[in-house]
C-alpha cells in the first residue's frame, strides 16, 4: 500500500478460534460464533473443489464433511484461523 501512496496505514492481526476452546470469555464466544459460520459454510466451500479437482461425488464430499465437522467441533483441537485487516488512507491529491 505504501508503493502506490496510501498513508496511515494500519496492519492488525486477530486469531479466530475454530471452536470455544479457549478460556477467556470473550474469545470463547468468538469461537463458537465461528464454529456456526465454519459448520454452516463448510458443505458450500468445499464441494467445487473437491468434486472438480479430485473428482469425488456429491456424497463423497458429504461423507468426509462428516469427519471435518467432527474436528471443527472438537475443543480438544486449539485451532484458530489467522485474520488480517489491513487498511490505509488514500493520501489527497
Amino acid at each position: 500500500m505504501e508503493e502506490v501512496g496510501f498513508i496511515d496505514i494500519v496492519d492488525t492481526r486477530f486469531k479466530w478460534p475454530t471452536n470455544p476452546w479457549p478460556g477467556d470469555k470473550k474469545y470463547k464466544e468468538l469461537g463458537t460464533w465461528n464454529n456456526y459460520n465454519a459448520s454452516n459454510a463448510l458443505e458450500s466451500l468445499t464441494m467445487a473443489s473437491f468434486s472438480r479437482a479430485h473428482g469425488w461425488s456429491r456424497d463423497e464430499v458429504i461423507m468426509f464433511l462428516v469427519d471435518v465437522r467432527k474436528d471443527l467441533n472438537n475443543p480438544c483441537v486449539h485451532a484458530y484461523n489467522p485474520i488480517c485487516c489491513i487498511y490505509g488512507k488514500k493520501p489527497d491529491v
